[in-house]
């Protein structure tokens, strides 16, 4: 008698079912990965906005800002602006919010912050629904420029 090559159909059906416990089990993790992924690469966007205008400053030997398109509305875009020349406008954020109490952030031709809010600080908040509290963050910049991303509480 021959002996036969292959799977057997119970073989087969084990390993189906195993493959299904770990997809099961995988998916939300990699929702959640997703989504942490996501609030970072917006929160490293607002940042590099706010380097670009310190940098351009530097180098235009000019003051440089960054404000909301929409005056008061961070969350709907801002510009990096440089005596009402536009250097570069970042889009909207999805699902997430900004808010601030300044009205810009303006660097000097030194790269400090020359509208320096209480304590020489001004703070621009990064916000997300409720369940995602976790990856909200306060991007500072201090008077001397210095940029910073700190954790929110939930």
């Amino acid at each position: 008698m021959r002996s036969a090559k292959g799977f057997t159909l119970i073989e087969l059906m084990v390993t189906v079912a195993v493959a299904a416990i770990i997809a099961v089990i995988a998916v939300p993790n990699f929702s959640g990965l997703i989504q942490r992924n996501r609030a970072e690469s917006q929160r490293e966007v607002i940042v590099s906005a706010l380097s670009l205008a310190r940098m351009e400053a530097v180098k235009r030997s000019a003051t440089v800002s960054v404000a909301p398109v929409t005056a008061g509305n961070w969350s709907a875009g801002y510009q990096v602006t440089v005596g009402g020349e536009v250097i570069k406008t970042f889009p909207a954020l999805q699902n997430a919010t900004l808010q601030s109490s300044a009205s810009s952030f303006e660097f000097n031709s030194r790269g400090y912050l020359s509208n320096a809010g209480a304590g020489g600080i001004s703070v621009l908040s990064y916000l997300l629904a409720s369940d995602l509290c976790q990856y909200e963050r306060d991007i500072s910049v201090n008077i001397a420029g210095r940029i910073s991303a700190i954790r929110r509480t939930c």
